[in-house]
């Protein structure tokens, strides 16, 4: 089974400050622990999915990076994106990989 929608939390690499009123989300959820928090479902892959970091450009590069080591599971990256903003296009340049989808 593909997890398609996994949300991971590095708060030691990345600012998340919309989980301030949400205690449950004020700690640590990385690889390890969705692993164990999963063990026994049966999910072979996943697919990460943006945690709208204010660092929206590194999350995606390191997820990506993660992304690349088979041994983790992790399939491929669905990154925040606004094409509204001026240098979207530089954005995508900076984060482009072929575990990227947006």
């Amino acid at each position: 089974m593909i997890d398609t929608h996994q949300h991971l939390l590095y708060p030691d690499l990345f600012s998340y400050p919309w989980v301030g009123d949400i205690p449950a989300l004020a700690g640590n959820f990385r690889l390890e622990e969705y692993r164990a928090a999963s063990a026994g479902c049966g999910i072979t892959g996943a697919l990460f999915m943006e945690v709208d970091a204010e660092q929206s450009a590194a999350e995606a590069r390191f997820f990506c990076e993660l992304a690349g080591d088979a041994g983790n599971a992790i399939l491929g990256v669905v990154a925040s994106g606004r094409p509204e903003h001026d240098g979207f296009g530089d954005y995508l340049d900076k984060i482009a990989s072929p575990k990227l989808a947006g």
